[in-house]
């Protein structure tokens, strides 16, 4: 069979090509060739496609236009390409627009955003986040509560609203963001939808395919911001000592959290290994999944985390502990509670591994990308 060309690239912390290494993996165990290729080494990617090629994937669109010589490699030469978008399809609409092959994210919602904003006939479908197991794990749990994330700046991200949308619109977009933080259950696109149609912006085509697009980056910037710092100053307050690793928390002068700065993802996994405890405050998908949470699960760290409709389908409280969305005492709570429990918070640790390990792992995620794959290949007319 011909080869799958796997796109690696430049990333934050590493981590997608941490994600594309376990996948590559689980893709040679089932007995497919592979190609894998730096995305930002145009003679790497030539390489690649100088000979006849399968399909290809990449995350988060990452390879969609993977040589600036070719407008529509994929359309021109019938090569099927899928990808997995871990964060919120605004974020990569671009990449998307340009090449629309099919997408699976890791949010019912997000499925729901890219239908609306590229029309029904646009192939999306939810996949779950899959976990990554550290390398060499720690032999002791040293760490009480591990909180792996940045701070970000929202002094950045309003000077961009500003840069970009002006003085009359950025209170728009400021409004949007805190009222998704009063409402994190209810998904991005429908919060600044409402807001929207609240100000009497016409409830049309322009609205759902071009404006909250448009927005959705900077309010969920915000609001994603705002709330970890939020929260971590909150659990600072209340005594709680935190474990951070992640950039620009240094100048939030915490009394009781630990502030380590930035490391490598695969650094991150091993200090789950060490965590009794990780806290996840995460990116508001409120029908999905993250890594954070199934990594930690992975490592056999108890995992706290906020509630999403995946994480009620799949996983119980006595596996993964859940608190309301906008409850920092809720959360403050269970933390608390699973420190002075270490039965309890042994036995959440280690139902939680088992189950990871058993069924949520980037392995048990490949046999639903090559479907796809194969089912685009179909499509195609390739052998």
């Amino acid at each position: 069979m011909q080869p799958i060309v796997m796109f690696k690239g430049r990333f934050q912390y590493e981590v997608i090509n941490v994600f594309v290494d376990a996948l590559a993996e689980a893709f040679a165990a089932r007995g497919r060739r592979l190609v894998v290729v730096d995305g930002n080494d145009h003679e790497q990617v030539r390489a690649a496609f100088a000979q006849p090629v399968y399909g290809a994937f990449g995350f988060n669109g990452v390879g969609i236009n993977p040589l600036p010589e070719y407008e529509h490699l994929y359309r021109d030469r019938a090569i099927p390409y899928v990808s997995l978008l871990i964060d919120h399809p605004a974020y990569n609409l671009d990449r998307i627009r340009h090449e629309p092959f099919p997408c699976l994210c890791v949010d019912h919602s997000h499925v729901r955003f890219l239908k609306t904003t590229m029309g029904d006939e646009f192939v999306a479908d939810f996949l779950a986040h899959g976990a990554s197991v550290a390398t060499t794990p720690a032999a002791e749990r040293d760490i009480d509560i591990l909180f792996p994330a940045g701070a970000g700046s929202l002094e950045v991200i309003q000077q961009g609203m500003l840069n970009t949308y002006g003085e009359r619109l950025t209170p728009i977009l400021i409004g949007c963001a805190e009222r998704l933080l009063e409402t994190p259950d209810v998904p991005l696109a429908d919060v600044i939808g409402a807001v929207l149609l609240r100000l009497g912006v016409d409830d049309d085509e322009q609205l759902h395919r071009q404006t909250i697009p448009a927005f959705a980056i900077y309010v969920d910037q915000y609001a994603r911001t705002k709330r970890r710092q939020t929260w971590l100053h909150e659990l600072d307050q209340l005594g709680l000592a935190v474990d951070i690793w992640g950039s620009g928390w240094h100048v939030q002068g915490f009394k009781h959290h630990r502030v380590h700065g930035e490391t490598s993802y695969s650094q991150i996994l091993a200090l789950m290994s060490r965590a009794k405890i990780t806290l996840n405050i995460g990116p508001m998908f409120p029908e999905g999944s993250h890594e954070r949470v199934l990594s930690a699960m992975a490592n056999g760290s108890a995992v706290v985390t906020d509630a999403s409709r995946y994480w009620r389908e799949t996983f119980n409280q006595t596996e993964l502990v859940t608190f309301k969305g906008n409850s920092v005492m809720d959360a403050a709570n269970h933390l608390i509670s699973l420190l002075q429990d270490h039965e309890r918070r042994q036995a959440v640790a280690t139902a939680g591994q088992a189950k990871v390990l058993a069924g949520h792992l980037w392995q048990h995620r490949a046999d639903r990308i090559l479907t796809e794959l194969d089912r685009v290949a179909v499509s195609l007319q390739r052998p």
